[in-house]
């Protein structure tokens, strides 16, 4: 689980923030739940298919 390495709320919505800048998206509210978070593996399931094509992969 990501909280157990310091991921808490703030932690979740900066991370949002990152992820829809880094890849030009909007994740819709029904996304932002606590499962999407539980592992890095649960963040990339839940972002992959919201990806534009052509940016699988972080701007910079």
């Amino acid at each position: 689980m990501l909280s157990a390495h310091g991921l808490d709320s703030m932690g979740v919505f900066g991370l949002i923030t990152d992820l829809e800048e880094a890849y030009a998206l909007t994740l819709p509210d029904e996304a932002v739940v606590p499962a999407n978070f539980a592992t890095p593996r649960t963040v990339w399931d839940m972002l992959l298919p919201l990806v534009p094509l052509g940016h699988d992969e972080p701007a910079g």
